[in-house]
């Protein structure tokens, strides 16, 4: 997840008590010029700094102010400033959507009107929402939102807007985060692009393997699967989700060469990997993370297997069994293991015929 910046949110809301002083309605105003400023300065701060499930005391006492209030003091504003209202309605819808962040009609709602606004919003307002928008998708639960979509369509709107890089660099972790979102949702050239227009901004003692590994993911996605394969045999990764990452495009190379004595090799090379790095879990929230992405290692390359045997086996039975299940997971490239499923099941009697020669 990545941070806002809220300096200019508290600029917002003192915006706000002035625009409000100018209300004919001055019971109206008593009552909710404090409390929207609050809404304000406070709700996003709370809810976006990787504290998203914890309800501070001035979250639950806005919560009790019915929607309708905040909503009306926002439009006052509307006739005096069209600007200041699109910004404050923006961050209002925003709050909506994080008091349930998995009702898919606020999200909508959201990003509609945002989109809309941008004209009036300066470029560390759109970044700041963006920001949030991509962080929600994050945290929402997988079956309410197409995450990779989600995520792909925000890019595409970062992208529009020139307001990807809101800082004069970018982490591996965020840069090969954004290549895996084009491999899933878009085409080969748009990964192409976003390496030569990006890979400048990496920041990192890993910059050029990061670079090198963009690159084979690129040529996995081109169809060049020997190719990908040895570019990712020179790559070495001390971070520890990359290194999982770069296991899984290995086996997943291997798969679509159709070598199954090297991909069986491969994954008791996984196997051993994940025994060893087992041996350094204890709890704490760094290890629990990498127990995770163990879990996630693990449940992909024993999924990919199963695939492979059924392949072998020509049994679309067990293949749609297996597609069925992936659709109702959390995985990792998730949309490319279901096409590559469908890909199987297509070729499921040129197999037939080579197995029966």
């Amino acid at each position: 997840m990545r941070n806002i910046d809220f300096k200019h949110i508290y600029r917002y809301g003192y915006d706000f008590h002035e625009e409000m002083q100018l209300s004919s309605d001055q019971n109206f105003l008593n009552l909710y010029t404090n409390m929207v400023q609050l809404f304000i300065s406070n709700f996003f701060y709370s809810f976006t700094s990787n504290k998203i499930s914890k309800k501070t005391d001035i979250v639950m006492m806005i919560e009790c102010i019915p929607e309708d209030f905040i909503e009306k003091a926002i439009k006052e504003i509307k006739p005096r400033s069209e600007v200041k209202y699109n910004i404050l309605m923006c961050y209002f819808l925003a709050y909506k959507l994080l008091s349930d962040i998995n009702v898919v009609n606020h999200y909508k709602q959201f990003m509609e009107f945002f989109e809309e606004s941008t004209y009036c919003m300066s470029i560390e307002t759109i970044a700041d929402l963006q920001i949030l928008a991509t962080n929600i998708i994050f945290l929402a639960h997988p079956k309410t939102f197409d995450k990779p979509k989600e995520l792909y369509d925000i890019y595409l709107f970062r992208e529009s807007t020139n307001t990807f890089l809101n800082e004069d660099f970018l982490t591996s972790s965020n840069f090969i985060g954004y290549i895996s979102i084009l491999f899933e949702e878009g085409e080969a050239d748009e990964i192409e692009n976003f390496i030569l227009k990006y890979k400048h901004y990496l920041f990192g003692s890993d910059k050029e393997d990061m670079i090198d590994f963009s690159n084979a993911i690129l040529n996995f996605k081109k169809g060049h699967y020997q190719k990908t394969l040895q570019m990712l045999s020179t790559l070495k990764f001390d971070d520890f989700h990359h290194e999982c990452f770069v296991r899984k495009f290995v086996m997943m190379a291997y798969f679509e060469l159709n070598d199954y004595d090297s991909f069986i090799l491969n994954l008791d090379s996984v196997k051993h990997f994940l025994k060893y790095n087992s041996k350094d879990v204890v709890n704490i929230a760094s290890s629990k993370y990498k127990k995770w992405q163990m879990e996630l290692l693990n449940k992909f390359v024993n999924d990919l297997n199963r695939l492979f045997k059924l392949k072998l086996n020509s049994d679309i039975a067990g293949l749609i069994a297996l597609r069925n299940e992936i659709e109702e997971k959390d995985v990792n490239l998730k949309k490319s293991f279901l096409r590559q499923i469908d890909k199987t099941i297509s070729e499921i009697p040129v197999i037939g015929k080579r197995n029966t020669a």
